[in-house]
């Protein structure tokens, strides 16, 4: 596995396993591989401490699976599991569960408590910033009893003292990282986040010493940014992001339906069903992918962009009108599709280049997969695939360009549901052309 490792990603094995404790945060940025770094570090400890539990949200409980298997090969994909219920739990393997899962069902947190793991990570760990929440009250002691800890964070609340709190609480419980007397909550508001008493009580929002803390953090976090490691980064990075479906029968059904029928078809009719059976996986993906997105944008620094490309108007339709009602009009987003005059395109594509408060693009990859530059992000998800190749290359490529400063990460959402695996042909076949 190390072999597959850059060189920053060495280092941060090498601070975790120098640290002494194996407990570490690693605020890496967005799309420098925390997946495959972390499972390098936790495999240090495998033969004594396994079996390893995974927190993480609820978009990515397929990814990690994945992603084991594919660096890990020697575990076999029988000893990973990811959690639906409380029966599950006494898996003797690896074990993946959501946040949600761990907020909804309490007796999965006792029951997990109660297994005693001694390696875990915690994927996008600022979903528990809130120290009050009951995501955290349940995460919180299952974190501290385990002997190693990693936290997955690409945006750390630097800058924001109090939501570092759980996180920093979560690894040394006792506060050592801050002198041998150690330091409890009232003692670090005081401190490190100007807390001020008010009618209404406690204001700790702000920030005082700073210097000091990142000074403390340094002991037992690291952090790079894409700008500082670029020269080990390849220009352009791809990656499968596995979802899975709703509206599971309907789609089987269609499938079916197109199957028996091609049989009988002449060579346009054919394709026509087949695109049919596209559009229906397209939109049974929807949810999945948009809440992929979702968590992408709060897991990402504010100043970070996102490309989302689909195919079809009701994907595109679903996307934008999840995204508005779940930031409530506060998330800044550009659509361009079909309906787009050309002259209303550039207008579009500028605020999205030069708007720091527009954060999102949701494009159609043929109505703006070509002569659109959008090279202030550098992440694209495809909610769909498309059955040129050259589509796909096109589309990728309006961020990967003359202008681009970082490297690109593209993610393709591809449905894991064994019976569906139309998404997964045609991912074999395009994933080789593209």
């Amino acid at each position: 596995l190390l072999s597959k490792l850059r060189p920053f990603q060495r280092k941060a094995v090498d601070f975790a396993l120098q640290n002494g404790t194996g407990r570490i945060l690693l605020g890496d940025e967005m799309g420098l591989g925390k997946t495959l770094t972390s499972l390098a570090i936790m495999l240090s400890y495998q033969q004594t401490e396994f079996p390893l539990l995974i927190l993480c949200p609820a978009s990515l409980r397929y990814t990690w699976p994945a992603e084991i298997e594919k660096v890990c090969p020697w575990i076999p994909s029988t000893a990973i599991y990811c959690v639906k219920g409380k029966d599950d739990v006494g898996f003797a393997g690896e074990i993946i569960v959501t946040y949600s899962l761990l907020q909804e069902r309490f007796q999965i947190a006792n029951i997990l408590k109660e297994c005693n793991f001694q390696c875990i990570i915690a994927d996008e760990s600022h979903n528990l910033k809130q120290l009050s929440s009951q995501r955290c009250q349940l995460a919180l002691p299952l974190l501290q009893n385990s002997k190693r800890l990693l936290l997955l964070s690409g945006t750390p609340a630097l800058n924001r003292p109090v939501e570092l709190w759980p996180q920093v609480h979560a690894l040394d419980p006792k506060g050592k990282m801050f002198g041998k007397y150690g330091m409890r909550y009232n003692d670090y508001t005081k401190r490190y986040c100007n807390a001020k008493r008010t009618r209404f009580g406690w204001d700790v929002n702000g920030s005082s010493n700073a210097d000091e803390l990142h000074a403390c953090l340094k002991t037992v976090m690291i952090r790079r940014l894409k700008s500082e490691v670029l020269h080990d980064l390849p220009s352009k990075q791809r990656a499968i992001v596995p979802v899975t479906i709703s509206a599971r029968q309907a789609v089987s059904e269609i499938m079916d339906g197109v199957s028996d029928d091609m049989a009988n078809s002449a060579h346009f009719e054919a394709r026509r069903l087949l695109n049919q059976a596209y559009q229906a996986i397209g939109i049974a993906k929807a949810p999945a992918s948009t809440e992929y997105i979702v968590d992408w944008l709060d897991g990402s620094d504010s100043s970070q962009k996102l490309v989302v490309f689909a195919h079809h108007k009701e994907v595109l339709d679903y996307i934008e009108t999840t995204i508005s009602a779940k930031y409530k009009g506060r998330m800044g987003m550009i659509r361009i599709d079909g309906s787009v005059p050309p002259a209303d395109r550039a207008l579009r594509v500028r605020k999205f280049q030069t708007n720091d408060s527009i954060r999102l693009a949701i494009l159609s990859m043929t109505a703006a997969g070509v002569g659109l530059t959008l090279t202030a992000a550098s992440s694209i998800i495809f909610t769909e695939l498309h059955w040129v190749p050259g589509v796909l290359a096109q589309a990728e490529d309006r961020c990967h360009r003359i202008g681009q400063v970082n490297a690109v990460n593209i993610m393709y959402a591809i449905c894991k549901d064994e019976d569906v695996s139309v998404d997964r042909s045609l991912w074999a076949m395009l994933g080789r052309k593209v």
